[in-house]
């Protein structure tokens, strides 16, 4: 049973990191984006060093961008938030 959940909830976090970067494509986007200060969460810095190199000043769709890079991120963002969040829990037990 145990591979299944894991399975489903793999799944599941990689489409809510996968909304969450739609969702930062779509502020970049935004004009009030460019002028104001830019977040520094971890999706906006992936999201902004990949387009800075591949696409110039233009913001693309999610779909546009190479599906290895958004397969990457999603990894790399899941190992982030979940290694730490291990290792603060190891620490406090």
């Amino acid at each position: 049973m145990r591979p299944f959940i894991q399975g489903y909830n793999g799944d599941f976090i990689k489409e809510y990191v996968r909304k969450e970067l739609e969702k930062r494509l779509a502020e970049m986007k935004d004009e009030q984006y460019q002028t104001e200060k830019k977040k520094h969460s971890v999706t906006s810095l992936a999201l902004e060093g990949y387009l800075k190199e591949g696409f110039g000043p233009e913001v693309p769709t999610l779909r546009a961008i190479d599906r290895g890079f958004v397969e990457i991120v999603t990894n790399q963002i899941r190992l982030f938030l979940f290694a730490g969040n291990d290792t603060t829990a190891s620490a406090i037990a």
